[in-house]
């Protein structure tokens, strides 16, 4: 689990970013977003930003 200083810096990069950048649509089956509703309730987050968070990490673990 994420550590909520890290939390804090990536929400605050996404929302930054948010209204500057291209927007993104793709169909997803509804169990599976059941499953991001209660993964980002459980750490406190809008659902699209958790969503936003996930890219970026996984997008940096590839580069580095």
């Amino acid at each position: 689990m994420m550590k909520s200083k890290k939390i804090e810096k990536i929400r605050n990069e996404a929302t930054s970013r948010v209204n500057k950048q291209p927007l993104v649509q793709f169909r997803i089956e509804p169990e599976i977003m059941d499953r991001l509703y209660e993964e980002a309730n459980k750490l406190g987050l809008p659902v699209g930003t958790m969503v936003r968070m996930w890219v970026m990490e996984r997008l940096n673990e590839k580069s580095a």
